[in-house]
């Protein structure tokens, strides 16, 4: 029997459901250099920011979805990669929310509110994998990270997508200091893609 590639097989799987992780991003091989030893388990995983249309709305999709996007494609896309995990997303505009989707779970929740979070995280599994991919701007995702955090699970990957500017700091410095001063002991370094740069998180031995 002949292995498939299962670089390519994300790779896939992102643009069979129109997100930019892949065509964009090229976000593909590093997923799933992070979370090959996953695959099969029934993980829960958070992603945070399901990719509204509404124009005008932060970090909106409307103007730069690819054709046949719809919200939610990233969760769609980790459901079909985790085939025994759950996939739960949150943001802050109504058009994201999935009502009955097999092993697709949403709310309403704003990731830099603390108080909000703290709620949403008292009704929710501990997370093995958490993926800030809401608003693009380091100081919110920082707020993000500090009110997120505590949901991971200790061996857990956290990961922040698109932090800016791309490149330059993560090849020199490895990680933003503030990022890694939120996290402890924790395992925190960055990853240059094209367009932006990926944060990794592991919680690995962190209780």
């Amino acid at each position: 029997m002949v292995n498939l590639d299962l670089d390519l097989d994300l790779d896939q799987i992102f643009n069979n459901h129109a997100t930019d992780k892949q065509s964009s991003h090229g976000y593909a091989p590093i997923y799933h250099a992070l979370f090959k030893r996953l695959r099969d388990t029934p993980i829960a995983l958070l992603e945070i920011g399901i990719g509204t249309v509404t124009p005008g709305a932060s970090s909106s999709m409307y103007g730069h979805d690819l054709p046949g996007y719809r919200p939610g494609a990233s969760l769609r896309a980790w459901r079909d990669y985790f085939s025994k995990g759950v996939v739960y997303g949150v943001d802050v505009q109504p058009d994201t929310m999935i009502d009955s989707e097999d092993r697709i779970v949403t709310a309403l929740c704003d990731s830099t509110d603390a108080e909000a979070v703290k709620a949403y995280l008292k009704h929710a599994p501990g997370f093995d994998i958490i993926i800030d991919d809401g608003v693009h701007d380091p100081e919110l995702q920082l707020k993000t990270l500090r009110n997120f955090y505590p949901g991971l699970r200790s061996n857990g990957i956290y990961v922040i997508e698109d932090v800016e500017p791309p490149g330059s700091w993560a090849r020199s410095m490895g990680c933003r200091p503030e990022f890694r001063n939120s996290v402890g002991d924790a395992l925190c370094f960055a990853v240059s893609c094209r367009r932006a740069d990926l944060v990794v998180i592991s919680k690995r031995g962190v209780p």
